[in-house]
């Protein structure tokens, strides 16, 4: 998922395409959604596109949200396994070869567990801290705390993540409660390479809910 990040997508694309060429022979693709920008993102992502056919891209007709945002790429990747992430590098591509080795021993769905935050400031590593906690005491499933976006899952599970109905949904919870064999890659979240985030307090706060309500029976 992108937004506004005209300037961060060449440096994702050229530090992805450095990992594949330095340590597989595997064919990829990179899968740019566009979610509803207001700076040149999508005049980026079509000319990455035109200097490499791998680079695929989908535009928003508005701002969706970063979890319809993963979940459109989802739907229109193609590979054997896919890897989430986001396109500022607070997700390091250098770390794909960990999640692929996890992968080729065995497991389907690889999660990124964040040890830091170099960009997090009290209140988020505070509010990061009290949800996890609370998720960990309500929720019907597994919870790990400081899980992440930041995962490779196999085409198995692609598939059955997209017969999912759910419109308002959190993707990271609905790939937890579908199971599956798993493990985990541990990393330190970069700075943002450039620009700022996008997400605010609210949007952090009804996605909290969000996860309170949709993967526990507790509120009710």
């Amino acid at each position: 998922p992108a937004h506004n990040d005209e300037k961060n997508l060449p440096l994702l694309a050229r530090e992805v395409t450095a990992v594949f060429q330095e340590r597989y022979g595997y064919d990829f693709e990179l899968v740019l959604v566009n979610d509803g920008s207001t700076d040149g993102t999508w005049n980026v992502i079509q000319a990455l596109a035109r200097q490499d056919a791998r680079v695929k891209g989908i535009d928003f007709s508005r701002n969706f949200g970063k979890e319809l945002a993963i979940t459109a790429g989802l739907h229109a990747a193609s590979g054997d396994a896919c890897v989430i992430m986001d396109a500022d590098l607070q997700h390091p591509p250098k770390h794909i070869p960990e999640f692929i080795e996890k992968w080729e021993r065995g497991a389907e769905v690889v999660i990124g567990v964040r040890q830091s935050n170099k960009s997090a400031g009290l209140f988020k590593r505070a509010a990061s801290w009290v949800y996890a906690h609370l998720m960990i005491i309500i929720s019907d499933e597994q919870f790990v705390p400081r899980a992440t976006d930041f995962r490779l899952i196999d085409r198995t599970v692609v598939n059955e993540f997209k017969k999912f109905p759910e419109r308002v949904r959190i993707t990271r919870n609905l790939i937890d409660w579908l199971g599956f064999k798993r493990d985990f890659v541990y990393f330190t979240a970069d700075r943002r390479a450039e620009g700022y985030a996008t997400y605010s307090v609210i949007a952090l706060i009804r996605l909290a809910l969000t996860s309170f309500t949709h993967h526990s029976l507790f509120p009710l």
